[in-house]
């Protein structure tokens, strides 16, 4: 299976606009542009990062910077502030369990906060359920857009936005042995999607796309041989927390097994794509295992016919 091959597999992107009260938002009128946003969770507070790259112009925005939590590095700024609002903290957590839906991303779009989402067809109404439950709520849900996009469009639209890098690496499959991740993708032509950017219990969730039936008992069939599962392997979990650590968001990462290598291909944002990089080779120097970089480069949708 190539990644051609599911690219209509979630065809139903969904946006929902929450009113963000904090001084970032505020000032959001000076912004001329839609910064990507990462979304800090730790046990007593959950943190909004907004990260401006230096390559736009912030004249505007710049005189403000003593009015916030800035931290300067060598290609962006990060514009840190707090989520005081329960309801916003309990709808992400909340729409982060849903089988079947997984986040594309947090951006500041006005005085809103944006999530994307994307879902198979039979999951609109789950979500819908959850919706309706806060869309009375006043000041806190401001929009809502709903419409079919597929995988190659929503990678497109978000690069003309915000310019994306492709990563791709593979290591030896022999270092997954006992993992139930290689034989997901061994007992069938299959596809995995790690969709859980917030690991919690030493554990992940993945999409497995097969063309057949999986016939795993804790795998969830979410539609059109779409399932969901829980994984564990130390070394993508050490991937992830450090890449969290940084507040680096990938927008997806796919796992497929290739002439007994795991190949793993990155889509995220060019301005963090070398910090991830670096985060992947510090990774294999502390686990003392070999990764080779098989591309590394700006994002095109020819993604999808040679990989």
């Amino acid at each position: 299976m190539v990644l051609k091959a599911i690219i209509n597999k979630l065809n139903t992107s969904v946006k929902i606009y929450l009113i963000m009260d904090s001084p970032i938002f505020r000032f959001s009128k000076d912004f001329n542009f839609s910064p990507n946003a990462f979304i800090e969770k730790s046990s007593k507070n959950w943190f909004i990062k907004i990260f401006i790259p230096k390559n736009i112009n912030i004249d505007k925005i710049k005189p403000l910077f003593p009015l916030f939590n800035v931290e300067k590095r060598s290609d962006y700024y990060i514009l840190t502030d707090i989520i005081n609002n329960h309801n916003i903290i309990n709808f992400i957590k909340e729409i982060d369990v849903v089988n079947g839906l997984r986040i594309n991303g947090f951006r500041m779009v006005g005085h809103s906060l944006e999530i994307t989402l994307s879902l198979p067809e039979n999951k609109k109404y789950e979500l819908s359920s959850i919706i309706n439950k806060e869309i009375l709520k006043p000041n806190f849900i401001n929009d809502i857009k709903i419409y079919n996009e597929n995988l190659i469009d929503r990678l497109n639209n978000k690069n003309a936005e915000s310019p994306l890098y492709i990563i791709k690496v593979s290591v030896d499959s022999e270092l997954f042995t006992n993992s139930k991740l290689i034989k997901l993708l061994s007992n069938k032509e299959a596809i995995s999607e790690l969709i859980d950017n917030y690991p919690e219990n030493d554990s992940f969730r993945v999409f497995i796309y097969t063309e057949e039936k999986l016939m795993e008992d804790d795998a969830y069939n979410i539609s059109d041989n779409i399932y969901e599962t829980a994984i564990k392997n130390e070394i993508i979990m050490a991937i992830s927390k450090k890449a969290n650590s940084m507040f680096i968001f990938r927008d997806y990462v796919f796992f497929r097994l290739m002439d007994k290598r795991i190949v793993i291909t990155t889509v995220m944002p060019e301005f963090r794509s070398m910090e991830y990089l670096k985060i992947l080779y510090s990774i294999s120097t502390e686990f003392n295992i070999k990764i080779d970089l098989e591309a590394f480069d700006k994002y095109t949708d020819d993604i999808f016919n040679n990989n």
